[in-house]
């Protein structure tokens, strides 16, 4: 039987047509959807903030914080922020490279979980770490250097830069489970960045960024349209969790979704804790060489914690209670510090024996810290911090 070729030329003018009009009723329906979701939802619910707005195009970093800047902006938890950097990019802007005589330096050196973007000034961890030594007798200057989506490299580079400027008496690392991976790549949401490669006899080797002439959220400017859309930024946080479930463990490193260190035994076995350790201790041996003491501890994520975040993400898992270790990541950041000499300070205990003061992160929204967050992190650092300073051997200028 020979079909009719015109029979079969109405046929696919009838399926286009069809394709045609779902096409439009699916774009008339999001349009709706995304015009009632305007309407109805606190546009701080699903605003995406570009960090790249902060950012300038750096040679050597890849990007810095701006200098002298001052920004307002609404954030996820709807709290209105002001956001300001003195003539390097460090907070506050008071901050001079000139040292006040006898008044002591610390520098703490990290990325967004330093910054405090999500939060008012007065929570963020410098002024709270500040404000805590005055009151224990040990008055102290504190510079946060941290810029958002740094890894390790990164933060070396800038420590590096900003010692013989500001002679600190104490450099103070945080570190982040997404430094890992970037720290093995040349790149970080599309955006160019530096990168150390460990030589034979334990040296680093930097590799210098291509140079980013755009800066932009996620490092891709064509999809800007995205970010100004309600329903992608309502719909954000749930389309990042199913990344985590199905994309690969540095896809979901990358994203700060380390889920798997905690109850798979074999993610801490992919970190290069090669690399890691010996960008700590170049850190550690700058900080000395400058006259700075050194210190270094790990963001407690609320997935170490916060109780309920933590049966939350078990259940969702289906991981059982003998699987999780909350203390997994903290404990072999504490066998690095031994195997190196340099000191590090555990947070975990700390915090989730203070459960009554919880929760400590922006979530479900955002999985930074929170005012009460920066608080508690604080008050464990000023503990340590007040007896570096009180035994410091180093005369204060």
């Amino acid at each position: 039987m020979i079909s009719d070729p015109t029979v079969h030329s109405s046929r696919l003018k009838n399926l286009a047509f069809k394709l045609v009009l779902a096409g439009c009723g699916l774009a008339a329906s999001l349009g709706i959807l995304e015009l009632a979701i305007r309407a109805v939802v606190p546009e701080a619910a699903w605003t995406i903030t570009d960090a790249a707005e902060d950012w300038a195009a750096h040679e050597r970093l890849g990007w810095v914080q701006k200098s002298d800047y001052v920004s307002v902006s609404k954030r996820a938890s709807g709290t209105v922020v002001k956001f300001e950097t003195n003539a390097d990019g460090l907070q506050p802007t008071t901050a001079r490279r000139e040292r006040t005589p006898g008044l002591a330096r610390i520098l703490i050196i990290g990325d967004s979980a330093v910054v405090g973007r999500s939060v008012p000034d007065d929570q963020r961890l410098h002024v709270r770490l500040q404000a805590l030594l005055a009151n224990a007798g040990c008055p102290a200057e504190v510079l946060n250097a941290g810029v958002e989506g740094y890894s390790t490299d990164q933060e070396l580079i800038r420590l590096e830069m900003l010692l013989p400027a500001y002679r600190p008496d104490l450099i103070i690392l945080c570190v982040c489970a997404n430094d890992f991976v970037s720290n093995t790549r040349s790149e970080n949401s599309g955006l160019s960045k530096p990168r150390f490669t460990l030589q034979p006899d334990g040296s680093l080797a930097e590799q210098p960024p291509a140079y980013n002439a755009r800066l932009a959220a996620m490092g891709k400017p064509r999809l800007a349209w995205l970010r100004r859309s309600a329903l992608f930024g309502l719909l954000r946080p749930k389309l990042a969790s199913l990344r985590a479930r199905f994309g690969s463990w540095e896809k979901r490193n990358l994203l700060g979704l380390s889920d798997g260190i905690y109850y798979d035994g074999e993610t801490l076995g992919r970190i290069d804790w090669k690399l890691f350790g010996a960008m700590v201790v170049k850190m550690n041996s700058l900080s000395r060489a400058n006259g700075a003491g050194f210190m270094f501890y790990a963001f407690p994520d609320a997935l170490e914690v916060w109780d309920p975040w933590i049966e939350e993400r078990k259940k969702a898992l289906g991981v059982q209670d003998g699987q999780y270790d909350r203390f997994a990541l903290e404990k072999r950041l504490q066998e690095l510090a031994r195997e190196t000499g340099v000191k590090f300070v555990k947070m975990i205990e700390p915090f989730s024996g203070r459960q009554d003061r919880g929760p400590f992160h922006l979530i479900p929204v955002d999985r930074h810290s929170n005012g009460a967050g920066y608080q508690l992190t604080a008050e464990v650092l000023s503990r340590e911090v007040g007896d570096v300073l009180k035994n410091r051997t180093k005369a204060v200028p």
